[in-house]
């Protein structure tokens, strides 16, 4: 079966004329797995208001290992749009455990060195650093929130 054809329901074009848009790109999620069109599908009952169906195909396409849909679930969750508010379960939607571990440092994977004028804004102050320092986040795996330049990230 190479094609299938799709009959707009009545009303169809009051409401955007998308059916059989949507139609093919659901099955090309479903039938193919194809992580773009789960995206798409996404973006596309979000454009309309539909958060729920928006957060389901979002997390089709994050499984499928999109970063832009692992983005899309955690902000959803982190607001609470089609699934329940979990600031917590938005945080680890940001994890990315598919990323390869590329045994090169900050300092090698940069193109160039940062211009003169942005030097100042990469440099912590004293005061921060010591605050820094202190901070949870840093107390718990200060290395995930700061990176040197000389070792493997």
């Amino acid at each position: 079966i190479d094609t299938w054809p799709c009959w707009p329901p009545p009303g169809d074009l009051a409401r955007g004329g998308r059916a059989c848009e949507l139609e093919y790109l659901r099955r090309a999620a479903v039938f193919d797995s194809d992580v773009g069109a789960a995206l798409r599908l996404s973006q596309a009952f979000s454009d309309m208001g539909d958060d729920a169906q928006s957060f389901e195909w979002a997390e089709r396409a994050a499984d499928g290992g999109s970063s832009e849909a692992a983005f899309t679930v955690a902000y959803q969750r982190e607001h609470g749009l089609g699934t329940t508010k979990d600031w917590e379960a938005a945080c680890e939607s940001f994890c990315f455990p598919w990323l390869p571990d590329l045994h090169l440092s900050v300092g090698e994977i940069l193109e160039r060195p940062p211009p003169e004028a942005e030097v100042p804004s990469l440099l912590l102050s004293p005061d921060r650093w010591a605050r820094l320092q202190t901070s949870r986040a840093f107390l718990e795996d200060p290395e995930d929130v700061i990176g040197p330049l000389d070792r493997p990230a």
